[in-house]
């Protein structure tokens, strides 16, 4: 019975749309909106996703690619001027307690 009820979820469509892209232009010009695209959300996916610190490579699998992430860098490798500031503050965190500096003659 429950492999019955499984087959018939996975074949069940998850959207009662016909058309993305005339639903996404409806839903743009009702809530007054800049006519969007699906490319456009993507993108905002993606970029977004890269600004939270998500590895390209997981993202490429989230978007069916297989290429490790060389894609997602080629692409979304531009970031904000306020991500770009975030990941220099980085650098001025203390380092770990483990650390051992470049040249230390520490064994």
């Amino acid at each position: 019975m429950d492999n019955e009820r499984e087959a018939k979820n996975a074949s069940a469509k998850v959207f009662l749309v016909k058309d993305p892209k005339i639903a996404l232009d409806n839903t743009c010009r009702r809530l007054n909106l800049t006519n969007y695209s699906a490319r456009a959300f993507r993108r905002m996916l993606i970029t977004r996703a890269l600004e939270l610190g998500i590895d390209a490579e997981t993202i490429a699998s989230w978007q069916g690619h297989r290429d490790g992430g060389q894609l997602i860098l080629k692409v979304y490798a531009r970031v904000s001027e306020e991500h770009t500031r975030k990941m220099a503050s980085l650098m001025t965190k203390p380092a770990p307690a483990k650390f051992i500096p470049i040249g230390s003659t520490a064994a």
